[in-house]
């Protein structure tokens, strides 16, 4: 059966730390591919000014064609209703006959459980987790084993520390600050040509 990482999010731009993450969750669980699935409208943002969604998945686009292990699927952009992991994930095994790993920082990890429909995600979904700030190690350690606690499949990644975040690399642009070697550099190009996050 092939194994699949799931990596879902605004990708407001994607950057390195996105891609680093993908390729440590590959070598940590021997994925055959991992597949990018940029959100279309999300939930917890709805309050927030988000970029239009067709440019959000052109970058993903564009950040993931050199490696054969990436993939970009549409299946949340398509939506045009709010989109919930749940309910992606429920998409995912009902039309692949997939092994899927769903992919998170400790920042989604820490407030999983307040998802929409959190119970049927965490029961019918096994997440790879990861730390990208290393105060957070014990704290991150500490949900884990209770999730695990309670039955549900959550396994670390031993990942490098990669602090970069979509909100720092928008505030960059908005301060005409350098960004570039945040994202990949036809990403840049990409941002730069369009005047996306400028103020």
């Amino acid at each position: 059966m092939i194994k699949v990482g799931i990596m879902g999010g605004t990708f407001d731009p994607i950057h390195i730390g996105h891609l680093i993450l993908a390729m440590e969750a590959i070598n940590y669980k021997n994925l055959d591919e991992v597949w990018f699935i940029p959100t279309g409208n999300p939930n917890f943002k709805q309050d927030k000014n988000v970029t239009d969604k067709k440019k959000r998945f052109e970058m993903v686009k564009i950040a993931t064609q050199d490696n054969d292990k990436f993939k970009v699927c549409d299946y949340e952009i398509n939506k045009n209703d709010v989109t919930y992991s749940w309910e992606t994930m429920k998409y995912l095994r009902e039309n692949y006959d997939h092994d899927f790993y769903f992919i998170m920082g400790e920042d989604s990890l820490m407030s999983v459980e307040t998802w929409e429909n959190a119970e049927d995600f965490l029961k019918n979904t096994k997440i790879l987790a990861c730390i990208r700030r290393q105060e957070e190690m014990s704290k991150l350690d500490v949900k884990i084993d209770d999730l695990k606690s309670k039955g549900y499949f959550v396994e670390k990644i031993p990942s490098s520390f990669i602090d970069i975040s979509s909100t720092k690399i928008r505030e960059k642009v908005q301060s005409n600050q350098d960004f570039r070697y945040f994202v990949p550099n036809q990403v840049f190009e990409y941002i730069v040509r369009n005047k996306l996050y400028e103020s």
